[in-house]
């Protein structure tokens, strides 16, 4: 004859899958809580090395511009310069190639300094 089944068997396997159920959900809570200090601390990270290129880009400006340099000025000497021949076929190479992602980083550089400065003189 099949066995049948007893209530208090079904109930107490019933209060295991919700002991199991609380402890799954807390380790899940755990992990979202370390996942989510970790995108906090790598987000800090592309921070702070952006902030470091930032400013040593205008420490550079600085160093062979002056201090007095604003904005706008900075802007019209870089378009002097990409404007003159051998400047365009440096900022113009293949796009795979070390010059050419140097030069990109370098002009997002100079375009969020430039940024900032404006924001200053504002």
């Amino acid at each position: 004859m099949p066995r049948k089944f007893d209530i208090t068997e079904m109930k107490a396997k019933l209060a295991k899958y919700d002991e199991r159920k609380r402890n799954t959900e807390k380790a899940l809570s755990k992990i979202e809580t370390s996942r989510k200090e970790l995108v906090a601390k790598i987000a800090a990270e592309e921070r702070k090395e952006r902030t470091h290129n930032l400013c040593e880009v205008g420490g550079l400006v600085y160093k062979y511009f002056g201090e007095n340099l604003t904005a706008e000025q900075f802007k019209a000497i870089l378009d002097v310069l990409f404007k003159m021949n051998g400047v365009q076929e440096l900022s113009m190479p293949k796009r795979t190639s070390v010059l050419w992602l140097k030069l990109q980083e370098l002009k997002i550089s100079l375009m969020m300094l430039m940024e900032v400065m404006i924001r200053k003189k504002m």
